[in-house]
């Protein structure tokens, strides 16, 4: 399936076929890794799935965003001063199966530019996540619940999701763990949380899934 987005970018198959390539991953599998004083940056674009980007610290790799369909990884790119990108560590991990692009840079950065449509998607989606980030660190108490809401909601909206008889099936890789860890968050917290909603009859867990009320969740989100 070619999404709407990805066919701005490549009006023609001759050019998807000459600067870029095709994957499909399986779950939890490490796709794509950046260490900016040996790699060169490279511009990912998700086609489908669920996929989260994950930095190292203190020995150990920390979820900070997710990216999901129509949205893209490298953002390093637009750094002209290639000594800039000695600091940035990162890996991208799929949560679910997935399919994606990696596209050549200079085609990239040649093409964001010249076509609106791409250039005002990639800027909502780091406003989206600069946000997220700001509010953080600034987020209050009783304000979780609205968070775990808005995130389940980035999962729904991204595409692959569609409701069955009423009710929206995460896959079980979105977890409390996951959740916590994008959250800032602890698991008990979230479990917390969870039980309100359950308690709400917005959501519930069964056989290690979330399902979400899709008339219930409608209305929270």
């Amino acid at each position: 399936m070619t999404t709407a987005l990805f066919s701005f970018l490549f009006p023609h198959q001759d050019l998807a076929e000459r600067y870029s390539q095709f994957f499909h991953t399986e779950p939890q599998k490490i796709i794509y890794q950046f260490r900016g004083w040996k790699d060169s940056a490279k511009i990912l674009y998700i086609q489908k799935g669920i996929f989260q980007i994950e930095v190292l610290q203190h020995s150990r790799w920390h979820p900070i965003d997710l990216v999901v369909q129509d949205q893209f990884v490298g953002i390093e790119s637009f750094l002209e001063n290639r000594e800039e990108w000695k600091g940035i560590h990162y890996r991208v991990k799929s949560l679910t199966e997935g399919d994606w692009y990696m596209i050549r840079r200079h085609y990239f950065l040649d093409h964001v530019y010249a076509n609106p449509r791409i250039f005002f998607s990639l800027l909502e989606q780091l406003t989206r996540g600069l946000l997220h980030h700001q509010y953080i660190s600034y987020r209050q108490v009783g304000e979780l619940t609205k968070d775990v809401v808005h995130y389940l909601n980035q999962l729904v909206e991204s595409g692959d999701f569609r409701p069955q008889n009423g009710q929206v099936i995460l896959p079980k890789e979105v977890n409390t763990k996951i959740i916590a860890e994008h959250l800032h968050a602890s698991e008990k917290q979230l479990h917390e949380v969870i039980k309100q909603l359950e308690t709400e009859h917005v959501l519930k867990q069964k056989y290690r899934s979330f399902i979400l009320q899709a008339d219930r969740w409608t209305k929270q989100g």
